[in-house]
């Protein structure tokens, strides 16, 4: 047997209810029809109980039945409109419900949203906290006089030592720190038994050649193999050493020393 919808329920409903009252009024007539006949053919030999006394009972069922029928129909309009309000008010409740869930939701995904922004912000702070410290470290580096540690100058003498007695001389400008460089460079090419043939001291804005940042280690275009390798040597030991350093060649360069510029730092 198919289930019936609601509204063939609510049909069914009201047919059955239309039959309940015409039951009631056919009780109602067949009272009336009795009380007619009971006064038509009245037995003059009964009393007065006797003769309407089943009328009298029959009226009161007869009331009785019409009374249910009347007002358990009412009754039962009042139970559909309760069940109507009840349902109205689960359907506002679940509603408001689904309203919340979505406020709910809606807070959520922006609470998400702002944290993942926050965590970018923490990111971004953190790379740049990390690049502030680099420059830091960079522009104390920068600041400070250029020169070799104990360590690095006893590495950059023996290392010097496998290339003795090359000539070498020196030129330098007006940078804070040249001067003392100058002399801690010397000193050690001296410890390597290499052969100092001079120094000049360039002032500010004197171009005897083009100097790059840094040291620079001229050698003649035309020297021989084993003072172009040594210059190239010396460059390196300086950059080890964590100076700036290259070496290159020059026509301006005698063909029998090496030059060691000292530029500027920066």
């Amino acid at each position: 047997m198919s289930k019936k919808t609601t509204s063939e329920l609510r049909a069914s409903k009201s047919r059955n209810e239309g039959r309940a009252e015409i039951g009631a009024i056919a009780v109602i007539a067949g009272l009336v029809c009795e009380v007619v006949l009971a006064a038509a053919l009245r037995d003059p030999t009964k009393t007065f109980i006797e003769e309407w006394g089943p009328v009298l009972a029959n009226f009161l069922i007869a009331a009785g039945v019409a009374a249910e029928v009347w007002f358990g129909r009412r009754a039962l309009g009042d139970a559909d409109a309760l069940v109507e309000d009840a349902n109205n008010t689960a359907a506002f409740a679940l509603l408001t419900s689904n309203n919340s869930l979505a406020d709910a939701g809606s807070a959520n995904l922006k609470a998400a949203q702002a944290e993942v922004r926050a965590a970018e912000a923490r990111e971004e702070t953190e790379r740049l906290r990390l690049r502030t410290a680099e420059l830091e470290v960079e522009l104390a580096r920068l600041r400070a006089p250029r020169s070799m540690s104990p360590e690095t100058f006893a590495t950059f003498v023996a290392t010097m030592k496998k290339h003795p007695y090359q000539p070498y001389g020196g030129i330098f400008g007006a940078a804070d720190d040249a001067a003392a460089l100058w002399a801690q460079i010397d000193r050690g090419l001296r410890d390597a038994s290499w052969n100092f043939v001079g120094a000049t001291f360039k002032p500010s804005g004197m171009k005897i050649r083009e100097t790059a940042p840094g040291v620079m280690v001229w050698h003649s275009f035309s020297a021989q193999f084993g003072l172009k390798r040594a210059a190239e040597v010396l460059a390196s030991a300086l950059l080890a050493a964590g100076i700036t350093s290259k070496a290159s060649g020059s026509e301006d360069v005698s063909d029998n020393a090496i030059l060691i510029e000292i530029g500027p730092k920066i």
